[in-house]
């Protein structure tokens, strides 16, 4: 379980425990443990019979408002080494994380609940080797051992039938081609809904400060996986990229979307986003959602079928004098005068009044 120390409105440090003792973190542990380290995720679950509210407070029963669960993913922003003499294995997190949250899956499960950061540094040895290996013009990979967290080099004579490459070299007329495997995440919308998102527009919130993106909220009415009841929380995707066919034609009823990550930049917020609406199929179709647009501060986004070019203010005065001229037995000189200026009424003795300046109006 957490034991909670210190908190603010977003972060949480505290200690891992077991039977109320500290459990040490980080390098040199030999349990699973050893992968709590910045940038890891760790899932946190409520005792049973109770849940977190919006504000990640445990609970009695069964959530009921937007906002409550059971489980929630925590990013690792900082771990205090082992060695520490003031506080050895203290953690640090981008959420708020109660005391008495049980690092575990939704199931209980303490296996799966800490996902490790990736690490992107290379090894001297595996460095070495991929000198000599481009030294030679040969063909070789790289892939990612999760366990160890170190990457391996695929060599040469494995390289062809090898199936977990991540990244693969091929040497071909005097360069180097650069494969790699990517996941990619499409949101399309097969009905009227089109998505208009530019990449290199950058939309600021002026009541935060921070830059916000275009988002697809999977509305929590859509039913769960292969099941009849709702997923019960809103599913929130982040828009960053356009999806373009080989002949440079930008698809609009089509985007990339990633996950939050408002916790740890590079860090999901919840890696569960896609099996939570999706499971283990490669699609789902046929979901309620909602679609939310930011325009930059330099644009303007016009609602009517026509753009109001010029605006004019009319004085109280004149605002008054108008519904009494407007009456039936007003001299019919000063009625005509009203189909001259279609555009602005005549007041009910002159035109133009004293108090008002005439203005040039169009419509178009």
């Amino acid at each position: 379980t957490f034991a909670q120390t210190s908190n603010s409105t977003s972060t949480s440090s505290g200690y891992l425990q077991y039977a109320n003792v500290t459990q040490q973190v980080g390098l040199g542990i030999s349990s699973n443990l050893q992968y709590v380290a910045p940038g890891a995720s760790l899932q946190f679950t409520a005792p049973a019979g109770y849940y977190f509210d919006s504000q990640h407070v445990i609970q009695p029963g069964t959530p009921v408002n937007p906002g409550d669960t059971v489980s929630f993913y925590a990013s690792v922003t900082n771990v205090v080494s082992n060695g520490d003499p003031y506080t050895p294995s203290l953690v640090t997190l981008g959420t708020v994380v109660p005391t008495g949250a049980i690092l575990s899956d939704s199931n209980l499960d303490g296996d799966t609940c800490i996902i490790p950061a990736y690490k992107t540094g290379l090894t001297t040895a595996v460095i070495s080797l991929l000198v000599s290996q481009i030294q030679a013009k040969s063909n070789f990979g790289l892939t990612y051992d999760q366990v160890n967290q170190v990457w391996a080099n695929i060599p040469p004579g494995s390289i062809n039938t090898s199936t977990n490459w991540v990244l693969k070299f091929t040497y071909v007329d005097g360069v180097y081609n650069i494969e790699y495997r990517v996941v990619n995440y499409v949101f399309a919308s097969a009905g009227e809904t089109n998505f208009y998102f530019d990449p290199k527009a950058n939309v600021y919130d002026s009541a935060t400060g921070l830059s916000i993106t275009d988002s697809i909220k999977i509305l929590k009415i859509n039913s769960q996986p292969n099941s009849s009841s709702p997923l019960g929380t809103d599913v929130v995707w982040e828009i960053y990229n356009t999806v373009q066919q080989s002949d440079g034609y930008v698809d609009p009823t089509q985007v990339l979307v990633t996950f939050p990550t408002t916790q740890m930049t590079g860090v999901p917020d919840n890696p569960d986003l896609y099996t939570t609406v999706a499971n283990t199929a490669t699609s789902r179709s046929s979901l309620y959602f909602q679609y939310k647009h930011n325009s930059p501060a330099r644009s303007r986004i016009d609602p009517t079928p026509v753009n109001l070019l010029d605006l004019y203010i009319l004085t109280s005065a004149y605002t008054s004098s108008s519904p009494v001229w407007r009456q039936p037995g007003q001299p019919r000189r000063a009625r005509e005068s009203r189909a001259t200026h279609s555009c602005s009424p005549a007041p009910p003795h002159s035109w133009p009044p004293s108090n008002l300046e005439p203005t040039n109006n169009s419509f178009s």
